[in-house]
């Protein structure tokens, strides 16, 4: 059963020192012996000096150490089903044990998916005891596939020095090859392949907290370790003729908040700067869509961000609708501002996930909430390495906020690759 509530995570900041003192507060009730059902009203007087004695433990040590694949190489082979068809659920800030994840991994386990992969985030700072009801722990939510599952790490994870995800959550993360042997993810990286495309979960995570008290004040980057670019040359042939699918925690590009362009342009000097990728991230708490978007000295990408796993989504503030200069600047195409339902007076809104589905060349993503599908996507990949997608459909029933019309244009020529 769930432990929270989500009325917890209601106007939850990324800023650490609530991360840690809500951290703190759950940590206090299980030693109280008192069951763990939290609400916003654990946290209106914050233990000041129970968060001072998790943050000073926890971000004063040293970072965990940057893991590289040492028994295997990291690349692992997607095997087809009789019917030829490899199939990926992906959910991202997912991990908050509430009714609602719990839910969304419920229905991702029924999708019968070969793999599962989370998107980095488990809340609030990414503590043993959050691992272990969220992944570990009997009876945990966390949907595994049939042949595997993985996890790359957030921001979150890192709130405690990345301890309990690199030495708790990756030996639990694992594929099964084509004989059935168990191979662990060893590291906050990944690529799964076939034939034709190429899975790649890149971690993010790792640096986007920086030093103790600086970080609240600047932003790190997120740049891509320099052991992960290394193993992305020497070991992923990135310059072949398959169909990219990028996976971080943290956006390309986004109309809504800050952006993470460091990543595109350290990918940029391995596979140059036409090859066009598909990227699915978190990090944001929204469902939302983007064209093609491409910063200066940075790779080509049609954006989905796929954040709304387990934490509220913020709709009916102004920060759920963006300015049209900032829509039209960072492509946005798409978003979910339906209104669920009201935690206290707060408007929330549907929680989801996505649906990988390759067959040979072809792809499918479809993007699902609690009830019901809100957009399919078909593209293919050519023997260049090209990839092309038909027009987007979205289940118009539902009402999803369309700062375009619903066909755009993907895989075009740069000048003709404005929205329609």
């Amino acid at each position: 059963m769930p432990k929270r509530d989500i009325r917890e995570y209601k106007n939850l900041s990324r800023w650490q020192s609530q991360s840690h003192s809500r951290t703190q507060s759950s940590i206090r009730k299980r030693k109280g012996k008192v069951k763990v059902i939290n609400s916003i009203g654990d946290f209106l007087n914050i233990n000041i000096f129970g968060w001072m004695v998790h943050y000073f433990k926890s971000r004063f040590g040293p970072k965990h150490k940057f893991q590289n694949y040492t028994s295997h190489n990291g690349v692992f082979q997607m095997i087809p089903d009789d019917r030829g068809e490899i199939k990926i659920s992906i959910a991202a800030d997912w991990g908050t044990n509430t009714e609602e994840s719990t839910n969304i991994g419920q229905l991702m386990n029924a999708e019968h998916s070969d793999y599962t992969i989370h998107l980095g985030d488990t809340y609030f700072v990414g503590a043993p005891q959050e691992i272990d009801s969220n992944f570990i722990s009997p009876g945990n939510p966390w949907p595994r596939g049939k042949s595997g599952t993985f996890t790359i790490p957030g921001n979150h994870e890192f709130y405690s020095n990345g301890n309990s995800y690199f030495d708790k959550l990756l030996p639990e993360m694992y594929a099964v090859d084509n004989v059935g042997k168990k191979l662990t993810q060893e590291a906050s990286y990944f690529c799964l392949e076939t034939e034709h495309w190429r899975v790649l979960g890149l971690d993010t995570g790792y640096n986007s907290v920086g030093r103790p008290i600086i970080e609240l004040i600047f932003s790190p980057n997120a740049h891509l370790e320099e052991t992960l670019l290394t193993w992305l040359r020497e070991v992923v042939n990135l310059k072949d003729n398959k169909g990219l699918i990028l996976l971080t925690h943290h956006q390309y590009t986004s109309s809504f908040d800050s952006r993470f362009p460091k990543p595109a342009q350290q990918l940029e000097k391995i596979i140059g700067s036409e090859k066009e990728v598909i990227w699915l991230w978190g990090h944001e708490h929204r469902f939302a869509v983007y064209g093609k978007y491409q910063v200066d000295g940075g790779i080509p990408a049609f954006g989905r961000c796929i954040g709304h796993g387990g934490m509220p989504i913020e709709v009916g503030s102004r920060k759920s609708i963006p300015r049209k200069k900032k829509i039209k600047r960072f492509g946005l195409v798409l978003t979910d501002n339906r209104v669920r339902e009201f935690v206290d007076d707060t408007p929330v809104g549907h929680n989801g996930y996505a649906t990988l589905t390759i067959r040979g060349n072809a792809l499918t993503i479809e993007h699902k909430d609690e009830s019901t599908w809100l957009m399919r996507e078909e593209w293919t990949v050519d023997l260049n390495g090209t990839i092309a997608g038909k027009d987007a459909v979205v289940n118009s029933c539902l009402g999803l906020l369309q700062t375009a019309p619903a066909k755009f244009a993907i895989g075009l020529p740069e000048e003709e690759s404005k929205l329609k």
